[in-house]
């Protein structure tokens, strides 16, 4: 079967979906050691994605949480500048908690399988 197809914002949704998958896989090999999460901490580009941490928290069944700044390297650049101010405040934290998806549920079954034959 042909991979690519579809216009540039399916074809950039078919990637944030695998990488969301890729993820739900080694969570799921976590849980065969019991090794279950309460919640997974998403930053860096990722973290401003709201569709990536939506699906994550939906696949997943996990509580994902993000920072509501992605740009640590500047953040802490401004601090310096600022003379390190002691009253520094965090911008509020994202929660994306897991929500009922059977669309993206069948999809990931469907590339489970797909990806097991290919292996």
């Amino acid at each position: 079967r042909y991979v690519g197809r579809g216009d540039a914002p399916a074809r950039f949704a078919a990637v944030v979906e695998s990488i969301v998958f890729l993820v739900a896989v080694n969570l799921e090999e976590m849980a065969t050691q019991r090794a279950t999460p309460r919640r997974i901490v998403l930053t860096g580009g990722l973290a401003r994605l709201d569709g990536f941490a939506r699906r994550l928290a939906a696949v997943s069944g996990v509580t994902v949480e993000r920072p509501g700044f992605t740009e640590a390297t500047a953040r802490g650049l401004g601090w310096l500048v600022a003379g390190r101010p002691g009253t520094w405040r965090e911008p509020a934290w994202q929660r994306d908690e897991p929500a009922e998806d059977d669309a993206l549920r069948r999809r990931y079954r469907r590339w489970r399988r797909a990806m097991e034959a290919a292996v």
